[in-house]
């Protein structure tokens, strides 16, 4: 006969068809504490062919060795298969920077990835619980967060799964106690350091103290916001369609006229290509052509009113090059990094001019080095240049000579200077 509690996860399970026992393996996350093992029991017993993941981060001496000890019992005494790793995690710190609680999570998540390759898992499981959802609520709310920051964690996505979403801690331990299952306390746990365990030990037992039913009123409101979110998201699709072409453009005039909150519109629209919320708004307030944004994967330029949107490794349809004549009187110099200004000797003898994306080895004479030239790969290192930049950076050249690199440096040759009558001022056309 079934437990409560394992009825409760065989509903959740069920409710967003989250596994099938007869898929595959499911590879579950086992920490040794209460949350992962509780998770690993009821699967076993539900009929999932599982294969138990722990991780050793080394980063609490002894305990460390304990939790590791502790599953290898575990599961040998359950005859479950077990995969255990051990991460250096400062040797990742000092490659990238990142908190000890960001290095530990990209190195679990990446190795579970490998892991569910490696078994052709349907999924992976972990024990995030309704408490957890509850912590990741508040804490979204404290960041600054929309509608899907306040709907919790999703209990399905990216082949990872969440069986336990609906099961609240006291649920857990009294399951654990009904089987007479041990497990191990990772004494981080209590203390406040953290942002989640202040939430989780000092906001969420106050907010308690004062309405003693707020856990279950916030899971309900939780599960109100889930099915907004995805009410919601449905609108978005049906946005889409009608704003964002096969080509990936938006017609940005076209959206700000017809509806009545661009910005957060684009961003929805925008979101999927990886761009943030500012550049959305960003990009209603300024529709000038030629102005670019960048996410990792993706730029979007502006031209005449349209966004387009391509990925870095796409070949990009470069634009014509305008070029307009002012005599020097009239001549007022210029900030805009879209444009470039020289003496109409530039324009002698017919020349020939190409427009191209920079490649390895390009050099280019800039002012100030009395006629030396340098490389393009030093002047985008110099002004601190990410990736992204330097992969959509475009020149010009004039005789296979570099005259411009576009957004940063222009030559040397054929400087204004006292002797200029008349200046040539090289932009792009809003014509491709």
């Amino acid at each position: 006969m079934k437990s409560n509690f394992l009825e409760k996860v065989e509903t959740t399970i069920k409710k967003y068809g989250l596994l099938t026992p007869e898929k595959g393996h499911v590879i579950v996350a086992l920490s040794g504490g209460p949350d992962s093992v509780a998770l690993l029991d009821s699967l076993v017993r539900l009929g999932y062919n599982v294969v138990a993941a722990h991780c050793n981060f080394n980063l609490r001496g002894e305990e460390s060795r304990r939790d590791e000890d502790f599953v290898r019992s575990l599961c040998g005494s359950k005859n479950i298969p077990l995969e255990i790793i051990m991460f250096d995690v400062e040797a990742r710190r000092r490659q990238t920077g990142e908190s000890v609680e960001m290095a530990c999570r990209e190195l679990r998540y990446g190795w579970f990835d490998i892991l569910v390759e490696k078994y052709d898992a349907q999924a992976l499981a972990t024990g995030h619980h309704r408490d957890d959802n509850i912590e990741t609520l508040l804490l979204n709310l404290l960041r600054t967060t929309g509608l899907r920051g306040v709907s919790g964690i999703n209990p399905k996505g990216n082949r990872r799964v969440s069986p336990l979403i609906e099961c609240s801690r006291d649920e857990i331990m009294n399951y654990l106690s009904m089987r007479r299952l041990g497990y191990v306390i990772d004494h981080t746990n209590n203390e406040t350091e953290y942002r989640r365990n202040k939430v989780r030990n000092v906001i969420i037992p106050a907010i308690v103290s004062q309405f003693p039913d707020a856990c279950e009123r916030l899971a309900a409101s939780i599960s109100n916001l889930s099915d907004d979110l995805n009410l919601f998201n449905d609108a978005v699709n049906e946005w889409r369609i009608r704003y964002l072409t096969s080509d990936n453009t938006i017609d940005i005039n076209e959206l700000k006229r017809t509806h009545k909150t661009p910005s957060a519109l684009l961003y929805r629209l925008l979101e999927p290509f990886g761009f943030n919320r500012n550049q959305a708004t960003d990009i209603i307030n300024n529709v000038t052509s030629g102005a670019k944004f960048m996410s990792n994967e993706y730029e979007a330029v502006i031209s005449r009113g349209i966004l387009r949107i391509s990925k870095f490794n796409e070949t990009e349809p470069l634009r014509k090059l305008k070029m307009t004549i002012t005599d020097v009187a009239d001549f007022k110099p210029l900030t805009n990094a879209g444009q470039a200004t020289f003496d109409v000797s530039i324009l002698d003898n017919d020349p020939k001019w190409e427009v191209r994306p920079w490649q390895q080895g390009d050099r280019i004479k800039p002012f100030g080095m009395n006629g030396k030239s340098k490389k393009l790969s030093d002047i985008f290192n110099d002004s601190k240049a990410d990736d992204r930049v330097k992969r959509s950076s475009i020149v010009v050249t004039r005789n296979n000579e570099i005259v411009w690199v576009a957004g940063f440096r222009q030559s040397n040759l054929f400087r204004v200077d006292e002797n200029t009558k008349q200046v040539v001022i090289i932009s792009f056309s809003d014509d491709e």
